[in-house]
């Protein structure tokens, strides 16, 4: 019996150390050292187990399918390697099937160049998922680098509770890092913590969406008793590039949608102290009001120390002024940088890091407008803080270059176990928008290529014009501008006075048209809901009817004893809630408080006939028109509004309703308005 179990495992179990190619099913499969080239697609049923230093080349459409236990445990010194055999590449490695005692563990691990590093299959189980320590760099085509779907579930079993940490890995050079199908999945603990997404681009057509994130994912309400945290990474120039143009249309990092009240996105580093800043960066109720809340305070003002090796500060230094230039931040891209003006270049990280294979590339447009890259000439030397390196770059390599603007890149540092330091860039975000400016510009008016170039490139005193770019509004101003048809009831009890007054001095006639104009100003507070508080003029020509009780001939129905205004004039505030049945549908309401100028009528200018403050309700519809942005630049709307008791004479009251068409015009763009860069 023991023989034949030992036949059977040796027909069912591959030591792959005795090959060079994968292919076809296992049962269990034991990488032992050495290089693989997986071709086609490979399954392993059981175990699937890889020991430090092996390389597994996967070939175009190939991709190893695990169905049991995976065990990719590296070292940091002895990592393994997942990489393309081509320039197509492979698809990584697809977990699936349910098998609820056995873990995923993936450890210093590097994905290079792979078409999708890592997917879970629906309705895929585990007991756990550790991937931890490993880099995922420069993957194709348009999938996440690595994507989960959601594990089996079924209502009313004992199901599985899986807990899933992604921690300690670097994202580079990558489109969209992270996918999560359900971040409050009713089984399975997600925790992404102390990890780096760093110089990831995503290209799409200029629309910005949740998708266009490094990390995105679902977030409905449910039962369950996990929700995602996201917390301890860094998040560093990401960007959504259009395709269309060639240039950024913004910093992207994290991106949730589904009907979710929040999710948690706090202690993380984004490369920004402000929380405007922060918020544009990520897609949330902020920028669509159906999408959930992500709560991103409190935030980190440096990385944590866990995550991996990079640098996230940045300082230039002027060679004829020994000055630093701007600000010490990564990010701000805003300043055009200009070869001539730079001599040194200090760089922080959170951890040491070596400069062995470092270099400085400098990036520019030449006369015929076409990008050119050179590798400076430069010295990197260490100083007493282990965690920074102060870069001098050979100042006649500089000259070589004018007045070219470009930007930098600094490539190549590695930290102290050789691990990947994500590369960075000086002015990426200014020159992408200069040279679209410049492109443009040349097609539209026919210019030869090198007189453009010679009048906006050459030439520092002319500032060229950036691209316009519209992050989201969570307040906006608005114009309004009405036209109203107002009515009158008014009741007289009083018993018949001496002096009489015919009907027929009133407002009788059907329509009698008023105007309106205020200004309004919008804030979101949740996510379909926003307050507004308006301030305005109102001027009103209501259609009066009379009630009365006189009776003594002939006088009843023809006469009152109290002569109501033909016209009133306002001022006051309105205060409500705005809330949004679909997408561009919203219903208001809400009260006024208004001042009456004209609370006397014609025949009693001593003693006011009118109350001089008047209070009112209203409620309404609006509907929004499709603007530049992703918000709507007017909104036409219809409201209705009722003041109750404006006389001040005792025995007589009335009821005043009011019908309006409003037009609202935006005074706030969905997005900055345009502006020259700095020199």
């Amino acid at each position: 019996m023991r023989i034949k179990l030992s036949i059977f495992l040796l027909l069912f179990t591959a030591f792959a150390s005795a090959q060079d190619t994968l292919s076809g099913a296992y049962s269990t499969l034991l990488l032992r050292q050495g290089t693989y080239v997986v071709r086609g697609s490979v399954s392993v049923d059981s175990s699937l187990t890889i020991n430090p230093g092996v390389t597994v080349l996967f070939s175009e459409n190939s991709t190893i399918v695990c169905s049991g236990s995976l065990n990719a445990l590296g070292s940091a010194d002895n990592r393994i390697i997942f990489q393309n055999a081509d320039a197509n590449g492979g698809s990584g490695l697809l977990i699936k099937s349910q098998n609820n005692d056995l873990p995923i563990q993936i450890r210093y691990v590097q994905f290079i160049g792979l078409s999708a590093a890592i997917r879970f299959d629906g309705g895929w189980t585990r007991k756990s998922v550790t991937i931890s320590d490993c880099e995922f760099i420069g993957h194709k085509g348009a999938s996440p680098v690595v994507s989960v779907l959601n594990p089996r579930y079924e209502a009313g079993l004992d199901n599985p509770r899986i807990p899933f940490n992604l921690e300690r890995s670097v994202f580079t050079r990558n489109g969209s890092a992270l996918y999560f199908e359900d971040l409050n999945s009713a089984n399975l603990l997600v925790r992404v913590a102390n990890n780096v997404f760093a110089n990831n681009r995503i290209t799409d057509f200029g629309v910005y969406n949740f998708s266009g994130n490094v990390l995105y994912g679902r977030a409905d309400r449910s039962a369950s008793p996990f929700s995602a945290l996201i917390e301890s990474n860094s998040f560093l120039q990401n960007f959504l590039v259009s395709v269309v143009g060639d240039t950024i249309v913004q910093r992207v990092s994290v991106g949730v949608f589904g009907n979710a009240d929040s999710v948690q996105a706090v202690r993380n580093y984004w490369g920004e102290n402000r929380l405007a800043v922060i918020q544009r960066s990520v897609y949330d109720f902020n920028t669509n009001y159906t999408a959930p809340r992500l709560i991103v305070e409190p935030f980190l003002d440096t990385p944590p120390f866990l995550s991996p090796t990079h640098i996230f500060r940045v300082c230039i230094v002027d060679r004829s002024s020994s000055q630093k230039l701007a600000a010490c931040n990564l990010l701000d891209g805003g300043v055009s940088f200009n070869g001539k003006d730079v001599s040194e270049i200090h760089l922080y990280a959170n951890k040491p890091l070596t400069s062995e294979n470092a270099q400085v590339i400098f990036t520019w447009l030449d006369d015929s407008l076409l990008q050119k890259t050179s590798v400076l000439a430069a010295s990197f030397r260490s100083t007493s803080d282990p965690n920074k390196i102060e870069i001098a770059i050979d100042t006649t390599d500089i000259d070589r270059f004018g007045k070219s603007r470009g930007y930098l890149t600094l490539q190549g540092f590695q930290g102290v176990n050789n691990e990947t330091v994500p590369a960075l860039f000086i002015g990426f975000e200014t020159f992408l928008k200069e040279k679209y400016f410049l492109q443009k510009r040349a097609d539209s008016l026919q210019f030869a290529r090198q007189t453009v170039n010679a009048q906006f490139i050459g030439d520092s005193t002319k500032t060229p014009f950036t691209q316009p770019s519209f992050p989201l509004k969570r307040s906006r101003f608005f114009l309004v501008g009405a036209i109203n048809l107002s009515s009158q009831l008014i009741s007289d009890v009083r018993p018949l006075q001496q002096l009489v007054f015919p009907v027929s001095g009133i407002n009788n006639s059907f329509i009698q048209a008023g105007f309106f104009g205020a200004i309004r100003w919008d804030v979101r507070v949740l996510k379909p809901l926003s307050t507004s508080l308006l301030i305005g003029y109102t001027y009103l020509r209501p259609t009066t009817r009379m009630k009365h009780s006189d009776t003594l001939p002939p006088f009843s129905n023809q006469f009152t004893s109290f002569m109501p205004r033909s016209s009133f004039q306002l001022v006051g505030a309105q205060a409500g809630l705005r809330g949004a049945l679909l997408s561009n549908l919203s219903v208001l309401a809400g009260g006024a408080l208004d001042y009456n100028l004209t609370p006397t009528t014609s025949i009693d200018q001593q003693t006011p006939s009118y109350n001089r403050y008047l209070f009112s309700y209203y409620a309404g519809l609006e509907v929004g028109l499709p603007g530049r942005g992703q918000l709507p630049a007017c909104l036409v709307g219809i409201k209705w509004r009722r003041w109750l008791s404006t006389i001040s004479v005792a025995g007589v009251s009335d009821i005043t309703d009011l019908i309006e068409l409003n037009t609202l015009f935006s005074l706030s763009r969905s997005g900055t308005t345009p502006k020259k860069s700095k020199k």
